[in-house]
């Protein structure tokens, strides 16, 4: 219940245009209850996922977790890119090197 308190006074007092999440295979407990919570208060709020737990087996996760995005390795760069994209309302993920996301049918598509 506290961590659910927690991410929804975040969600809003800060009213994020994009939530960032990641974590190792260790924290998939949290990461999917802080996937549930998010969904449920602010189900709009485009998700990116990164760091060892996407690295690691990214399609597998990235399915079982349901974020908008991931990124599959080095992020500096491709964050950056997603977060300009999103505000422009350009959709041309493909052109975002190292970037995981859904594409109509429902699949993982990756640009890594």
């Amino acid at each position: 219940m506290m961590i659910s308190n927690k991410i929804g006074k975040a969600l809003f007092d800060i009213k994020p245009d994009l939530i960032g999440m990641g974590g190792l295979c260790i924290d998939y407990k949290f990461l999917k209850d802080a996937m549930g919570i998010i969904r449920n208060l602010s189900p709009k709020t485009p998700v990116v996922m990164g760091g060892g737990i996407i690295n690691h087996d990214y399609e597998f996760i990235f399915n079982l977790l349901k974020p908008d995005f991931c990124i599959i390795g080095e992020a500096e760069e491709t964050i950056v890119k997603l977060a300009d994209m999103l505000k422009s309302g350009n959709k041309d993920w493909e052109s975002i090197d190292n970037l995981g996301y859904w594409c109509e049918e429902d699949s993982v598509v990756s640009t890594a």
